[in-house]
């Protein structure tokens, strides 16, 4: 097993939102995570972007405290142990 894997950006289009479309993509890109060897994925989200922040909760990921400060902006790390 690699340890970490780390998910850089996924982006929809607002008018997208809510058809289950980021749902399913973030399924697969997981799965395929897993079957490659990775044990963990870890994503950095603004901490205002609250609508992203609902959406990777929704699938399990989970901050522990870890942040940094981006474009003048607060990033908060989430991260999943990828179990499927």
């Amino acid at each position: 097993m690699f340890g970490y894997a780390e998910l850089i950006c996924i982006h929809s289009i607002c008018n997208q939102w809510r058809k289950g479309y980021g749902t399913k993509l973030m399924r697969k890109v997981l799965e395929d995570m897993k079957a490659k060897g990775y044990d963990k994925v870890l994503l950095w989200v603004f901490r205002d972007n609250y609508q992203a922040r609902m959406f990777y909760e929704k699938l399990g990921f989970c901050t522990f405290g870890k942040m940094k400060t981006y474009l003048n902006t607060e990033e908060i790390c989430y991260e999943k142990k990828l179990t499927l």
